[in-house]
C-alpha cells in the first residue's frame, strides 16, 4: 500500500510510515472503510432509486396539487444569504478529535490538545460520512421503502380517480330522480286542473264546450314552461309526459261525462275517435308550446346560441362577396331568431286549431 502522506510504498500491515514516520493507526481503517463503501455503492443501481423518488413525487403531486412546492420555495433564501448562513454554520460547528476525543472546532487541522495532525483524517471522515448517507439513500432498505411508498400512492390515486366517476353517477341519478318527481307533480297537478275545469264548466255550470277547450289550452302551458326552465335537457321526456297527461285527461273527462249522462265512456264511431285524438293533441301541443316558450326564455338567459346549419347555409347563399360579411351575420341571427320564435307560434296555433275545430265545426 501507499502512505497517504508521502505516497511511499509501505507494508500493508504497517501502522507507521517508514519514510515520513507518520502514524497510520487511524488513517488505515478509514481508508479500508471508504474502499468498502465505494465498492458497495458501485454494486447498487442509483437510477432505480432516482426513478422511484421521481415517481413518488409525481404521485404525491397528483394526489394533492396544493402540496406542490414552487421552485423558488425549494431554492430557499437568496444565494448571498445562503452563503452567509453556510459560513456562520461552518464557523460555529464543532467536532471530536478522532485521537483524544476532545471537542474542537470543525475548521481545525491540528488538535490543540494532543497536537495530532487532522489534515488528512478530516477529509477521510467527511467522505466516509457522505458515503454512508449515499448508501442509506440508495441501499436495499431505501429501495424497498420507495417501492412500498409508490404502491401506497398508486392505490390512493386509483381511489381518487374512481371517486369523481362515482360522484358523477350519483349526481346523475339524483338529477333523474328529481326530474321524475317534478314531472310527476306537474302531470298530476295539470291533470287535476283539467278534470276540475271539465267538471266546473261542463257538469256544474253546463257551459259551452268552447270554454273547456280554451281552459284546456291555457292550463298545460305554464307547466311546460316551468318544467323546461328547470330541466332544459329533458325536452322529449317532457313531451312524452304531456302526451300521457293529455290521454289521461281526455279519458277522465269521458269517464265523468259517461257516468253523469249514462253514455259509453269510449268513443263509438270514427268521428268520436277523431275528436278524442284531436282534443288530446290540443292538450299535448299546449304543453309543448309551453316547452318552446321555456326554451326561448332559457336561451336568452344563456350565452347567445350558435346559428343552426340551415340558417348558416342560407346566409352563405345570399351573400355574394366578402364585403357583406357583417350583413351575413345579421341575416344568420335573424333567421335563427325567426326559426326559434316560429316553433312555439306554430305549435300554439296547431293546438288552438285542434282544440276549437270540433266546436266551431259543430
Amino acid at each position: 500500500m501507499q502512505c497517504p502522506y508521502c505516497i511511499s510504498d509501505i507494508n500493508d500491515a504497517a501502522v507507521v510510515c517508514t519514510t515520513c514516520q507518520r502514524d497510520l493507526v487511524l488513517v488505515k481503517p478509514l481508508q479500508l472503510r471508504l474502499a468498502d463503501l465505494e465498492k458497495r455503492l458501485q454494486d447498487l443501481d442509483p437510477a432505480r432509486n432516482a426513478a422511484l423518488v421521481a415517481r413518488v413525487a409525481e404521485l404525491e403531486g397528483k394526489l394533492d396539487p396544493r402540496k406542490i412546492v414552487a421552485p423558488e420555495a425549494v431554492d430557499g433564501p437568496e444565494p448571498e444569504k445562503r452563503s452567509a448562513i453556510k459560513a456562520l454554520m461552518t464557523a460555529l460547528a464543532r467536532i471530536e478529535c478522532p485521537y483524544c476525543t476532545t471537542n474542537i472546532k470543525a475548521a481545525a487541522v491540528v488538535c490543540p490538545t494532543c497536537q495530532r495532525d487532522l489534515f488528512l483524517v478530516k477529509p477521510l471522515q467527511q467522505k466516509l460520512a457522505s458515503l454512508k448517507t449515499k448508501l442509506q439513500d440508495s441501499g436495499p432498505e431505501r429501495q424497498a421503502e420507495l417501492v412500498a411508498r409508490v404502491a401506497e400512492l398508486e392505490g390512493k390515486l386509483t381511489q381518487q380517480e374512481m371517486a369523481p366517476s362515482h360522484s358523477a353517477e350519483a349526481q346523475k341519478s339524483a338529477e333523474q330522480r328529481a326530474y321524475l318527481l317534478s314531472a310527476l307533480i306537474a302531470a298530476l297537478v295539470s291533470l287535476a286542473l283539467l278534470l276540475a275545469a271539465h267538471w266546473v264548466i261542463v257538469i256544474h255550470f253546463d257551459l259551452k264546450t268552447i270554454y273547456l277547450r280554451i281552459a284546456s289550452l291555457l292550463i298545460p302551458l305554464p307547466f311546460g314552461f316551468a318544467l323546461y326552465m328547470r330541466y332544459p335537457h329533458r325536452f322529449w321526456h317532457s313531451s312524452l309526459m304531456a302526451l300521457l297527461v293529455a290521454c289521461c285527461a281526455v279519458l277522465g273527462m269521458s269517464a265523468v261525462t259517461g257516468n253523469v249522462d249514462k253514455v259509453p265512456v269510449l268513443p263509438e264511431n270514427a268521428r268520436e275517435w277523431r275528436e278524442f285524438f284531436e282534443y288530446a293533441a290540443s292538450i299535448t301541443l299546449s304543453f309543448v308550446t309551453g316547452l318552446f316558450l321555456g326554451k326561448l326564455r332559457y336561451q336568452k338567459s344563456q350565452q347567445p346560441a350558435q346559428p343552426n346549419r340551415l340558417a348558416l347555409h342560407v346566409a352563405k347563399l345570399i351573400t355574394k362577396d366578402e364585403a357583406g360579411e357583417s350583413g351575413a351575420q345579421k341575416l344568420v341571427a335573424n333567421v335563427t331568431g325567426i326559426s326559434s320564435v316560429a316553433a312555439p307560434v306554430v305549435s300554439g296555433a296547431v293546438s288552438v286549431y285542434s282544440g276549437i275545430k270540433a266546436v266551431i265545426g259543430g
